[in-house]
C-alpha cells in the first residue's frame, strides 16, 4: 500500500497525524506533498496549526462536513 494510501485511510478511520508521525509511521519524509496530493483528488483535509515549545508545526485531519437533515 501506497505512503498516500496508509494516510488516507488513516484520515478516514478519523485519524489525525504531524509531519514527525508520518515520518515515524510510514517512513513518510514527505508529509505536506502527499496531502497536497490528496486534496488535488478532492479530499477535504484540514490543517490545524499546532504550538509546542515556541515550535509550530501542522497537524491534518478530515475536515468535518456539516451534518445535513432531511
Amino acid at each position: 500500500m501506497s505512503q498516500r494510501t496508509e494516510m488516507l485511510e488513516a484520515l478516514k478511520r478519523g485519524e489525525s497525524f504531524t509531519r514527525l508521525d508520518a515520518l515515524n509511521r510510514w517512513g513518510c519524509a514527505k508529509a505536506p506533498a502527499r496531502i497536497a496530493e490528496l486534496r488535488q483528488q478532492g479530499v477535504e483535509i484540514e490543517t490545524i496549526p499546532v504550538v509546542v515549545d515556541g515550535k509550530r508545526f501542522a497537524r491534518w485531519k478530515l475536515r468535518d462536513r456539516p451534518l445535513t437533515l432531511f
